[in-house]
């Protein structure tokens, strides 16, 4: 703001010594309000002139998946593949496996061969995690990983 009333002053005193040196009659109070306009004018167009806002919020580009969320999208895939396969596939049982082995060393400090850990997981959960590898439907899913989530 200090910079503008400072250029409006030089402005108006470059005014007043171009029209002085050229011979004409100085009426300082128009060449200020001239000036003044013109200031106002270019301080208008300096603001609000060229930088179009949207009137809607901005979208951010897509930023890549961090790793967890990669991992997610992944199990989700192989999920989804189990349950459309005809064949079983060993891989939700691995990933079954993997969850369960963390959950039972993290708090319990045991593995899956422990004699405990069979009492924490179930025969029905635990035939599963150790037998072939099955079809796996939704609620049956639900129920191991609520299971392995209650170790």
């Amino acid at each position: 703001m200090i910079r503008r009333l400072l250029a409006a002053v030089g402005v108006v005193l470059v005014v007043e010594v171009v029209l002085a040196a050229t011979g004409h009659d100085l009426h300082p109070v128009e060449i200020t309000l001239l000036v003044a306009v013109g200031a106002l004018v270019v301080a208008l167009v300096i603001d609000f002139g060229g930088r179009a806002q949207a009137a809607w919020p901005q979208q951010r580009p897509e930023t890549p998946l961090v790793p967890v969320e990669r991992r997610l999208a992944a199990y989700a895939r192989m999920i989804e593949s189990n349950q459309t396969a005809r064949r079983p596939d060993a891989l939700v049982r691995d990933l079954l496996r993997g969850l369960v082995d963390e959950r039972l060393d993290r708090r319990h400090g045991l593995t899956r061969a422990d004699p405990a850990a069979a009492d924490l997981l179930g025969p029905e959960l635990l035939a599963v995690l150790d037998g072939p590898p099955v079809l796996i439907r939704p609620a049956r899913l639900s129920a191991y990983l609520d299971r392995i989530e209650s170790l």
